[in-house]
Parts: C-alpha cells; sequence; structure tokens
C-alpha cells in the first residue's frame, strides 16, 4: 500500500488539498494518506511528525495553486526561499533522497519557470505533472499507482 504525503499551502489550496486526501484515504484506506492537519493530533510535535511521514512516505503529491510561488512572510519576501519555509522543507526532503514526487496542479496554476524556483527546488520542475479536476485525479492517481506498482510501495 502506498504511503502519501500531501504538501500544499493552505491559503493557496487547502480546501483542494484535503479533498484530494481524502479521496486518495477512500482509494487506499484511512492510513495510507498524510494530511497535516488531518494526520497530526494535538499536542504533538508537528516537525517530528512531518518528518517521520515523508520519511515513510514512498510518494509526495506537491499541490501547487496560482498562489503558491508567491505567498510571503511576515517580512514581506517569498516563503519559499526562506529556509525555514514548511512546504520548501517537504519538497527538499523528498527530492533529496530520491523519493517519487508529482506535482498538482489546481485553480489554473502553472508550474513556475525555473528562475523564480530556489535551485535545489528545480527538480520538481522537471516531473510529470497533473492538473486537478474534482472527482478525475483520485482515479488518475489509483492508475498511476497500479502502473508504477513497484516504485511506489
Amino acid at each position: 500500500m502506498p504511503k502519501v504525503f500531501v504538501s500544499y499551502r493552505r491559503e493557496d489550496s487547502g480546501s483542494i488539498a484535503r479533498h484530494l486526501a481524502e479521496t486518495l484515504s477512500r482509494a487506499f484506506g484511512p492510513n495510507s494518506v498524510f494530511i497535516d492537519t488531518d494526520s497530526i493530533r494535538a499536542a504533538q510535535n508537528w516537525k517530528n511528525e512531518i518528518d517521520k511521514a515523508l520519511h515513510e512516505s514512498s510518494v509526495v503529491l506537491v499541490v501547487i495553486g496560482p498562489r503558491w510561488l508567491f505567498l510571503q512572510d511576515p517580512d514581506g519576501r517569498r516563503r519559499i526561499d526562506n529556509e525555514d519555509d514548511w512546504v520548501r522543507a517537504e519538497i527538499l526532503a523528498a527530492v533529496e533522497p530520491g523519493k517519487t514526487m508529482l506535482p498538482v496542479l489546481v485553480s489554473g496554476a502553472v508550474l513556475p519557470a525555473e528562475k523564480a524556483l530556489p535551485e535545489r527546488l528545480r527538480p520538481l520542475l522537471k516531473l510529470p505533472r497533473l492538473r486537478y479536476q474534482r472527482n478525475v485525479l483520485g482515479k488518475r492517481y489509483v492508475g498511476l499507482h497500479k502502473a508504477n506498482r513497484g516504485a511506489w510501495n
């Protein structure tokens, strides 16, 4: 059974990421999909739980909405440029050990230009991507999993 980690920005694609996680949970079972707001309980160490889930995951879905790249921290800097950004850390945790990643474009988003991303995140741009359509993406993912069963387990 694949362990799927859903990486997303709440302000950009939170409701869609949650719907995607619910759809995949129905397809693969409730313990096969990690999405922070549903998978981490109160009083648990957020960073430790995310690190553990990333380590145990065979696939990381990176949900990218139209504001994903441009959301800013309180100082007005792009979050993706901040070493402490959760999304950046999640992508790096998947890139560095060579985990299977799948960018999922939502709400009309497109992948950023190569120069717009920090260099260490650029491998994300070379991957096949899916466009989210309600009630379709989960089925596409299930099909991809069947076709790549060995690599995604």
